[in-house]
């Protein structure tokens, strides 16, 4: 503020904005002015600091010393504003600045400076509001009803019922569907009908919103669900991604298919030592992922494994002992489908 004053103050006096304009380190002789400031096509989005990083700070003040630091100040520059714009674009060398023998300002400089002076030599840039249209927030219920429903996704990936999974996986999805992996045939040879750009574009878009629940909400931060001895957690986080991508209604596994609650009790009718509610250890269900042999059961590989007739050719993680321990106790509390149930 005190610059401020002293700067008001020596214009006042007399100096005059010729002296201000002259090299403090020697005396120039007072010439008229060569007529007006040449017009420039203004722009509202230049800024004072704009103006002193590209020209002043690099043309100017270098020379302008002692009291002519002045023109590091918004206020008093913008008062010498229109004479430097007629000495910077001057054909006379004895007129011009920076004199000689340096350099006049390049053209798009000579430009820059005059389409600021132009829009009012505002200190601060016009900011203008962003017009373009912003894409339409998608929701969770979307991507189910446009991709993981009409693809039959869910037939083999029943854990994308559950929305955290689907946001937890996305973008393993979405480099599935980048190279048109999902989904998979129905049969083994069968036609598929791909998933096409505009849905896997929705889907992208759907991720890069950070993969939202609702429409209307943004995304919130997601925690890792506490594990649950129940049908859903399991289906969700087990038996989705480990049993069910085979264990479906398609494929040689269809007989044993356990997409859905129901076809899981469906077969544990068929095949009653499937599990045992008393003694889960003793469960069939239990000792196809231990590779059990007993008398009443083979099973040369520990479940999850993939034959050749399977269409999955990934390899499917083993059933931790953590993740075995809760389906038995999933067994014993007599196989709730929710943990309302318990």
């Amino acid at each position: 503020m005190k610059d401020l004053k002293r700067a008001f103050y020596y214009t006042i006096l007399g100096l005059g904005l010729s002296s201000l304009l002259g090299c403090g380190n020697y005396q120039e002789s007072k010439k008229s002015l060569p007529g007006p400031a040449p017009l420039g096509n203004p722009d509202p989005s230049i800024d004072f600091a704009t103006i002193k990083r590209v020209i002043l700070d690099v043309h100017c003040i270098n020379c302008h010393t002692g009291r002519h630091l002045a023109y590091a100040n918004y206020a008093v520059f913008k008062l010498a504003a229109a004479e430097s714009l007629r000495r910077v674009t001057s054909n006379d060398s004895g007129y011009r600045m920076p004199k000689t023998p340096e350099p006049a300002l390049s053209l798009d400089k000579q430009e820059l400076l005059a389409a600021w002076i132009a829009a009012g030599a505002n200190e601060f840039a016009e900011t203008q509001p962003d017009l373009s249209p912003k894409p339409v927030q998608i929701g969770f219920d979307e991507i189910r009803r446009d991709l993981l429903v009409p693809f039959n996704c869910l037939g083999c990936h029943t854990n994308f019922n559950s929305y955290g999974t689907v946001r937890r996986l996305a973008p393993a999805i979405i480099s599935y569907l980048a190279t048109d992996q999902m989904p998979f045939p129905q049969r083994r040879g069968s036609p598929v009908t791909l998933v096409p750009p505009v849905t896997k574009a929705k889907f992208n878009t759907w991720l890069q919103q950070g993969a939202p629940e609702f429409a209307d909400q943004p995304a919130a931060t997601q925690r890792p669900e506490d594990p649950k001895a129940t049908w859903v957690y399991l289906r969700n986080n087990v038996l989705g991604p480990k049993c069910i991508i085979c264990h479906n209604s398609y494929g040689p596994r269809a007989p044993t298919d356990m997409s859905t609650f129901k076809g899981l009790m469906a077969w544990s009718k068929k095949n009653p030592k499937l599990f045992d509610l008393k003694d889960p250890q003793n469960s069939h269900f239990v000792g196809s992922m231990l590779g059990r042999v007993d008398d009443d059961e083979f099973f040369y590989d520990p479940m999850p494994f993939n034959s050749a007739a399977d269409d999955i050719s990934a390899v499917i993680p083993a059933v931790t002992p953590q993740e075995l321990e809760l389906i038995k106790q999933w067994i014993a509390l007599g196989l709730p489908f929710n943990e309302d149930e318990r």
